[in-house]
């Protein structure tokens, strides 16, 4: 959706329009499942963001005051989440392998994953198991910074760290993921 039609949509929603809420859940449900998803592993957790993240939305949309800063909100409650999701929850509680639940999402709309770097079916698929792979602390700034293109500043805000851990963690996931892409 563009900029203007998202806009629209966001003004009729503040005046209580539940239709236009409703649009607005459609437009960020699965971008902030699919966040969600990467991050906590767990399909039932990423449903959980999905809610807790359009509740908060629909209690403060009143107070924000332009469209870009409802894509601002809408990211670091749901990645705020997540986090929270991870550090509450018992080991027994991770998903083991999201890999089949991040494809059924990523089949559903192509557009969650840059395409300029995920060409090929196969490819798409390692990469997405390359990141599974990586510690949540680093997944999680692979996910915010890569696939939700939010600056480091803001990922760090999110995340309740200084920015050079942020830079850090993207360093050593960068890494990771060279090491194990030159083997592919």
């Amino acid at each position: 959706m563009d900029y203007e039609g998202l806009a629209r949509i966001v003004e009729h929603a503040k005046q209580g329009d539940d239709e236009a809420f409703a649009q607005l859940f459609v437009e960020f449900s699965k971008p902030v499942y699919y966040n969600a998803l990467h991050i906590t592993k767990n399909e039932h957790d990423a449903h959980d963001v999905v809610q807790d993240t359009m509740i908060a939305l629909h209690r403060n949309l009143h107070s924000i005051k332009d469209v870009k800063s409802v894509v601002a909100y809408v990211n670091k409650i749901a990645s705020r989440q997540s986090i929270r999701i991870l550090r509450t929850r018992s080991p027994e509680h991770v998903y083991d392998d999201a890999s089949d639940a991040l494809q059924n999402v990523a089949e559903d709309n192509e557009n969650f994953i840059p395409e300029g770097y995920v060409a090929q079916k196969e490819r798409r698929d390692y990469i997405v198991g390359l990141v599974d792979e990586l510690s949540d602390t680093q997944r999680t700034a692979v996910m915010l910074f890569y696939f939700e293109q939010l600056p480091i500043k803001q990922i760090a805000e999110i995340t309740e760290v200084e920015e050079a851990t942020v830079k850090m963690r993207l360093s050593r996931a960068r890494a990771v993921l060279k090491v194990k892409m030159s083997q592919m």
